[in-house]
Protein backbone atom coordinates (compact mmCIF):
# COMPACT_ATOMS: atom_id res chain seq x y z
CA UNK A 1 0.00 0.00 0.00
CA UNK A 2 1.40 3.41 -0.88
CA UNK A 3 2.41 5.50 2.07
CA UNK A 4 -0.25 8.34 3.28
CA UNK A 5 0.68 11.72 2.80
CA UNK A 6 0.81 13.94 6.14
CA UNK A 7 1.41 17.17 7.16
CA UNK A 8 1.93 15.93 11.19
CA UNK A 9 3.24 19.08 12.55
CA UNK A 10 4.35 17.51 15.71
CA UNK A 11 7.79 18.36 15.52
CA UNK A 12 6.97 21.91 14.99
CA UNK A 13 4.53 22.79 17.77
CA UNK A 14 5.84 25.18 20.57
CA UNK A 15 6.84 24.29 23.29
CA UNK A 16 5.20 27.61 25.50
CA UNK A 17 1.91 25.86 24.72
CA UNK A 18 2.38 22.23 24.69
CA UNK A 19 -0.11 21.29 27.13
CA UNK A 20 1.80 18.04 27.78
CA UNK A 21 4.39 20.35 30.36
CA UNK A 22 2.61 19.73 32.89
CA UNK A 23 2.01 23.59 33.04
CA UNK A 24 -1.17 25.78 33.68
CA UNK A 25 -1.93 27.44 30.12
CA UNK A 26 -3.09 30.95 29.97
CA UNK A 27 -6.04 31.65 28.13
CA UNK A 28 -3.84 32.75 25.28
CA UNK A 29 -1.94 29.58 25.08
CA UNK A 30 -5.20 27.34 25.30
CA UNK A 31 -6.48 29.04 22.26
CA UNK A 32 -3.59 29.16 20.31
CA UNK A 33 -3.27 25.37 21.70
CA UNK A 34 -6.88 24.36 20.88
CA UNK A 35 -6.78 25.89 17.77
CA UNK A 36 -3.77 23.50 16.22
CA UNK A 37 -4.93 20.68 18.16
CA UNK A 38 -7.80 20.88 16.16
CA UNK A 39 -5.73 21.18 12.61
CA UNK A 40 -3.90 18.57 13.38
CA UNK A 41 -6.63 15.95 14.50
CA UNK A 42 -8.38 17.15 11.32
CA UNK A 43 -5.49 16.67 9.63
CA UNK A 44 -4.71 13.50 10.57
CA UNK A 45 -8.38 12.02 10.20
CA UNK A 46 -8.26 12.94 6.44
CA UNK A 47 -5.41 11.68 5.70
CA UNK A 48 -6.58 8.42 7.37
CA UNK A 49 -9.67 8.70 5.45
CA UNK A 50 -7.33 8.72 2.17
CA UNK A 51 -5.42 5.62 2.71
CA UNK A 52 -8.30 3.89 3.64
CA UNK A 53 -10.37 5.22 0.38
CA UNK A 54 -6.88 4.70 -1.82
CA UNK A 55 -7.17 0.94 -0.22
CA UNK A 56 -10.62 -0.03 -0.13
CA UNK A 57 -10.76 1.30 -4.08
CA UNK A 58 -8.00 -0.67 -5.00
CA UNK A 59 -8.78 -3.96 -3.50
CA UNK A 60 -12.66 -3.54 -5.09
CA UNK A 61 -10.82 -3.37 -8.73
CA UNK A 62 -8.55 -6.21 -8.13
CA UNK A 63 -5.50 -3.73 -8.57
CA UNK A 64 -2.86 -2.88 -6.03
CA UNK A 65 -3.21 0.33 -3.97
CA UNK A 66 -0.30 1.82 -6.29
CA UNK A 67 -2.26 1.67 -9.42
CA UNK A 68 -4.93 4.01 -8.09
CA UNK A 69 -3.30 7.39 -9.67
CA UNK A 70 -5.77 10.26 -9.01
CA UNK A 71 -5.47 9.26 -5.06
CA UNK A 72 -1.90 10.95 -4.22
CA UNK A 73 -3.41 13.81 -6.15
CA UNK A 74 -6.46 13.97 -3.74
CA UNK A 75 -4.39 13.47 -1.06
CA UNK A 76 -1.94 16.51 -2.19
CA UNK A 77 -5.00 18.92 -2.86
CA UNK A 78 -6.03 18.08 1.04
CA UNK A 79 -2.61 18.42 2.06
CA UNK A 80 -2.66 21.94 0.49
CA UNK A 81 -5.52 22.98 2.30
CA UNK A 82 -4.55 21.69 5.55
CA UNK A 83 -1.24 23.68 5.21
CA UNK A 84 -3.07 26.66 3.97
CA UNK A 85 -5.87 27.25 7.36
CA UNK A 86 -2.96 25.94 9.35
CA UNK A 87 -0.86 29.15 7.67
CA UNK A 88 -3.84 31.64 8.33
CA UNK A 89 -4.32 30.19 11.98
CA UNK A 90 -0.12 30.45 13.19
CA UNK A 91 -1.07 34.53 11.37
CA UNK A 92 -4.30 34.70 13.65
CA UNK A 93 -2.36 33.62 17.10
CA UNK A 94 0.55 35.87 15.85
CA UNK A 95 -1.67 38.76 15.87
CA UNK A 96 -3.38 38.08 18.42
CA UNK A 97 -0.17 38.08 20.79
CA UNK A 98 1.30 41.72 19.15
CA UNK A 99 -1.94 43.09 19.84
CA UNK A 100 -3.66 41.85 22.31
CA UNK A 101 -1.21 40.30 24.82
CA UNK A 102 1.35 42.38 23.76
CA UNK A 103 3.81 39.39 23.50
CA UNK A 104 6.35 40.31 20.70
CA UNK A 105 8.62 37.40 21.73
CA UNK A 106 5.60 35.04 20.97
CA UNK A 107 4.27 36.88 18.02
CA UNK A 108 7.20 36.79 16.43
CA UNK A 109 7.46 32.89 16.86
CA UNK A 110 4.14 32.39 15.03
CA UNK A 111 4.69 34.90 12.59
CA UNK A 112 7.80 32.62 11.27
CA UNK A 113 5.66 29.61 11.84
CA UNK A 114 3.06 31.54 9.53
CA UNK A 115 5.95 32.73 6.98
CA UNK A 116 7.49 28.70 6.23
CA UNK A 117 5.66 28.66 3.04
CA UNK A 118 4.54 30.84 0.26
CA UNK A 119 1.08 28.85 -0.17
CA UNK A 120 -1.59 31.24 1.55
CA UNK A 121 -0.41 34.52 -0.54
CA UNK A 122 -1.82 36.97 1.79
CA UNK A 123 -0.56 35.29 4.91
CA UNK A 124 2.76 34.99 3.61
CA UNK A 125 3.85 38.54 2.73
CA UNK A 126 2.02 40.14 6.12
CA UNK A 127 4.31 37.54 8.42
CA UNK A 128 7.50 37.84 6.68
CA UNK A 129 6.82 42.13 6.68
CA UNK A 130 6.26 42.37 10.16
CA UNK A 131 9.65 40.16 10.92
CA UNK A 132 11.66 42.32 8.14
CA UNK A 133 10.42 45.17 10.32
CA UNK A 134 11.17 43.35 13.44
CA UNK A 135 14.46 42.81 12.34
CA UNK A 136 14.99 46.06 11.26
CA UNK A 137 14.21 47.64 14.71
CA UNK A 138 16.88 45.81 16.32
CA UNK A 139 19.24 46.33 14.70
CA UNK A 140 21.22 49.96 13.77
CA UNK A 141 22.12 48.35 10.11
CA UNK A 142 19.84 46.16 7.51
CA UNK A 143 20.29 42.79 8.94
CA UNK A 144 20.43 39.94 6.50
CA UNK A 145 17.70 39.00 7.96
CA UNK A 146 15.90 42.12 7.25
CA UNK A 147 17.19 41.82 3.90
CA UNK A 148 15.68 38.30 3.46
CA UNK A 149 12.37 38.96 4.70
CA UNK A 150 12.24 41.97 2.44
CA UNK A 151 12.94 40.56 -0.52
CA UNK A 152 10.66 37.60 -0.13
CA UNK A 153 7.83 40.39 -0.01
CA UNK A 154 8.84 42.55 -2.99
CA UNK A 155 8.87 38.60 -4.74
CA UNK A 156 5.72 37.83 -3.35
CA UNK A 157 1.81 37.55 -5.39
CA UNK A 158 -1.34 39.53 -4.53
CA UNK A 159 1.15 42.40 -1.96
CA UNK A 160 -1.05 45.61 -1.90
CA UNK A 161 1.21 48.10 -3.54
CA UNK A 162 1.62 50.06 -0.03
CA UNK A 163 3.20 47.51 1.41
CA UNK A 164 5.08 46.24 -1.16
CA UNK A 165 6.58 50.06 -1.46
CA UNK A 166 7.58 49.66 2.76
CA UNK A 167 9.79 46.41 1.55
CA UNK A 168 11.50 48.57 -1.75
CA UNK A 169 11.97 51.39 0.18
CA UNK A 170 14.18 49.17 3.10
CA UNK A 171 15.74 47.52 -0.02
CA UNK A 172 16.53 50.95 -1.73
CA UNK A 173 14.66 49.90 -4.82
CA UNK A 174 12.39 52.22 -7.52
CA UNK A 175 9.15 52.44 -5.41
CA UNK A 176 5.39 51.39 -7.32
CA UNK A 177 3.35 54.40 -8.27
CA UNK A 178 0.26 54.38 -6.61
CA UNK A 179 -3.10 54.85 -8.89
CA UNK A 180 -5.06 57.52 -8.09
CA UNK A 181 -8.90 56.44 -8.35
CA UNK A 182 -10.87 58.87 -9.84
CA UNK A 183 -13.60 59.08 -7.15
CA UNK A 184 -10.47 59.64 -4.96
CA UNK A 185 -8.90 62.17 -7.36
CA UNK A 186 -12.64 64.29 -7.12
CA UNK A 187 -12.62 63.88 -3.12
CA UNK A 188 -8.91 65.80 -2.95
CA UNK A 189 -10.47 68.41 -5.48
CA UNK A 190 -13.16 69.03 -3.28
CA UNK A 191 -11.09 68.83 0.17
CA UNK A 192 -8.44 70.92 -1.53
CA UNK A 193 -11.28 73.72 -2.48
CA UNK A 194 -12.97 73.55 1.27
CA UNK A 195 -9.55 74.19 2.45
CA UNK A 196 -8.93 77.12 0.64
CA UNK A 197 -12.06 79.23 1.64
CA UNK A 198 -12.33 80.95 -1.29
CA UNK A 199 -15.15 78.31 -3.16
CA UNK A 200 -18.81 78.86 -2.20
CA UNK A 201 -20.59 76.49 -0.16
CA UNK A 202 -22.75 75.59 -3.16
CA UNK A 203 -20.12 74.97 -5.36
CA UNK A 204 -18.34 72.70 -2.46
CA UNK A 205 -21.98 71.11 -2.47
CA UNK A 206 -21.86 70.04 -5.96
CA UNK A 207 -18.26 69.05 -5.86
CA UNK A 208 -19.11 66.48 -3.12
CA UNK A 209 -21.81 64.97 -4.89
CA UNK A 210 -19.53 65.17 -7.94
CA UNK A 211 -17.96 62.62 -5.72
CA UNK A 212 -20.98 60.94 -4.27
CA UNK A 213 -22.69 60.13 -7.85
CA UNK A 214 -19.36 57.87 -8.80
CA UNK A 215 -20.15 55.72 -5.91
CA UNK A 216 -21.79 56.55 -2.08
CA UNK A 217 -20.67 53.13 -0.42
CA UNK A 218 -16.71 53.14 -0.82
CA UNK A 219 -15.11 55.32 1.91
CA UNK A 220 -14.13 58.06 -0.08
CA UNK A 221 -18.36 58.15 -0.77
CA UNK A 222 -18.96 58.01 2.46
CA UNK A 223 -16.03 61.00 3.62
CA UNK A 224 -18.20 62.74 0.66
CA UNK A 225 -21.74 62.38 2.39
CA UNK A 226 -20.41 63.44 5.97
CA UNK A 227 -18.56 66.66 4.40
CA UNK A 228 -22.13 67.15 2.40
CA UNK A 229 -23.86 66.77 5.96
CA UNK A 230 -22.02 68.92 7.81
CA UNK A 231 -22.03 71.44 5.85
CA UNK A 232 -25.73 71.56 5.70
CA UNK A 233 -25.90 70.91 9.42
CA UNK A 234 -23.25 73.47 10.69
CA UNK A 235 -22.56 75.96 7.80
CA UNK A 236 -26.05 76.43 5.92
CA UNK A 237 -28.06 75.32 8.77
CA UNK A 238 -30.14 73.41 6.68
CA UNK A 239 -30.94 70.58 9.65
CA UNK A 240 -34.01 68.78 7.12
CA UNK A 241 -31.03 68.53 4.33
CA UNK A 242 -28.86 67.10 6.88
CA UNK A 243 -31.21 64.72 8.16
CA UNK A 244 -31.71 63.28 4.57
CA UNK A 245 -27.91 62.51 4.87
CA UNK A 246 -27.71 61.26 8.38
CA UNK A 247 -30.22 58.64 7.22
CA UNK A 248 -28.30 57.30 4.47
CA UNK A 249 -25.31 57.01 6.17
CA UNK A 250 -26.73 54.83 8.82
CA UNK A 251 -28.70 52.51 6.43
CA UNK A 252 -25.64 51.47 4.76
CA UNK A 253 -23.50 51.85 7.79
CA UNK A 254 -25.54 50.64 10.25
CA UNK A 255 -21.99 48.29 11.82
CA UNK A 256 -19.74 50.48 11.63
CA UNK A 257 -18.58 52.70 14.10
CA UNK A 258 -19.38 55.96 14.18
CA UNK A 259 -23.58 53.77 13.73
CA UNK A 260 -23.85 55.09 17.31
CA UNK A 261 -23.10 58.75 16.74
CA UNK A 262 -25.36 58.84 13.90
CA UNK A 263 -28.35 57.12 15.71
CA UNK A 264 -27.74 59.77 18.62
CA UNK A 265 -28.34 62.79 15.73
CA UNK A 266 -31.49 60.80 14.93
CA UNK A 267 -32.89 60.27 18.32
CA UNK A 268 -37.24 60.25 18.14
CA UNK A 269 -38.52 63.20 18.78
CA UNK A 270 -39.03 62.84 22.87
CA UNK A 271 -34.84 63.40 22.79
CA UNK A 272 -32.33 66.00 22.79
CA UNK A 273 -31.94 65.79 18.84
CA UNK A 274 -31.43 68.80 16.98
CA UNK A 275 -34.01 67.26 14.42
CA UNK A 276 -36.63 67.73 16.68
CA UNK A 277 -38.37 70.48 14.20
CA UNK A 278 -38.21 72.01 11.32
CA UNK A 279 -35.94 75.01 10.29
CA UNK A 280 -38.13 77.59 10.06
CA UNK A 281 -39.22 76.04 13.91
CA UNK A 282 -35.74 75.31 15.23
CA UNK A 283 -34.30 79.02 14.00
CA UNK A 284 -37.20 80.36 16.02
CA UNK A 285 -36.46 79.04 18.98
CA UNK A 286 -32.85 79.90 18.57
CA UNK A 287 -33.38 83.50 18.10
CA UNK A 288 -35.77 83.71 21.13
CA UNK A 289 -32.85 82.01 23.02
CA UNK A 290 -29.95 84.29 21.83
CA UNK A 291 -32.66 87.45 22.70
CA UNK A 292 -32.86 86.30 25.96
CA UNK A 293 -28.85 85.82 26.73
CA UNK A 294 -27.96 89.31 25.67
CA UNK A 295 -28.01 91.51 27.73
CA UNK A 296 -29.88 94.40 28.36
CA UNK A 297 -28.75 98.12 29.44
CA UNK A 298 -30.89 100.25 31.50
CA UNK A 299 -32.16 103.66 30.89
CA UNK A 300 -29.52 105.04 33.01
CA UNK A 301 -26.87 103.25 31.48
CA UNK A 302 -26.29 100.29 33.48
CA UNK A 303 -24.43 98.33 33.10
CA UNK A 304 -21.55 100.52 31.79
CA UNK A 305 -19.64 99.28 28.70
CA UNK A 306 -16.22 96.87 29.47
CA UNK A 307 -14.02 99.07 27.74
CA UNK A 308 -14.82 101.90 30.55
CA UNK A 309 -14.13 99.55 33.36
CA UNK A 310 -10.55 98.30 31.88
CA UNK A 311 -7.95 99.65 34.28
CA UNK A 312 -10.10 100.40 37.07
CA UNK A 313 -10.42 99.21 40.88
CA UNK A 314 -12.87 99.50 43.04
CA UNK A 315 -12.68 98.28 47.28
Amino acid sequence: MAAAITTDTTDQTPIPISSDQGKKLSPAALAADSVLQALKARNAAQNDAISADSGKGAAEAGHQPAAATHQPTRAMESRESLEWQLQQAYLLIAEFYEYSMEDIDSARYYYNMAASSPLNKSVYWKSNLFLAQHASESDSVLSDEASRRYRAVVAADSVPIEAANIARKALGLPLLEVPILPQHAALRIAESARSSGQTSMDSLLLLYTDVIRMDSLTRDGRSALFAKAFIYENVLHQFDSAKVIYKNLLTHSADSSYATWLEEKLLPPDSNSIFLRSDKELFGKREAVETLLQPAKAEDGWPPPEESLRGRRYR
